[in-house]
């Protein structure tokens, strides 16, 4: 066979993408976890204890999971908002608020929030470098 100048590289329509089918996987995850809370919520058990722990748990998998799968923007980013937000449901506004705005751990906090700033405008490694 004769290979002709104009041929293009062949594109498969189905490759597979495993930081997307990550990033869909805990997404979804996600959401039934805010559906069941939503749900609890309506018929009185609601514990926003209870959906804290269980979101800092998946955060932290999602972190986890994003930092082997080769710095993962997404799945690392969806990880941090978890983390956060799971602290926040967990602690409540007011006592998160005084753990993490003490005058002895001011540089702390401004390095974490500069890293979780840089994860979420996807500079994963550097990001993730400034929080340890």
């Amino acid at each position: 066979m004769v290979a002709t100048g104009n041929s293009a590289p062949a594109v498969h329509k189905h490759s597979f993408d495993a930081g997307s089918a990550l990033y869909h996987s805990f997404t979804a995850a996600m959401t039934e976890i805010v559906r069941e809370a939503r749900s609890a919520s309506r018929q009185g058990g609601y514990d926003p204890g209870q959906t804290g722990r269980v979101l800092i748990w998946t955060g932290w998998l999602a972190f986890a999971v994003g930092i082997m799968a080769g710095f993962q923007s997404s799945i690392v980013s969806l990880g941090q908002v978890a983390i956060t937000v799971g602290h926040f449901m967990r602690y409540g506004f007011k006592k998160s608020w005084q753990i993490v705005y003490k005058p002895k751990r001011l540089r702390g906090t401004a390095f974490a929030l500069v890293g979780l700033a840089l994860v979420l405008l996807r500079y994963t490694v550097i990001g993730c470098l400034f929080e340890a």
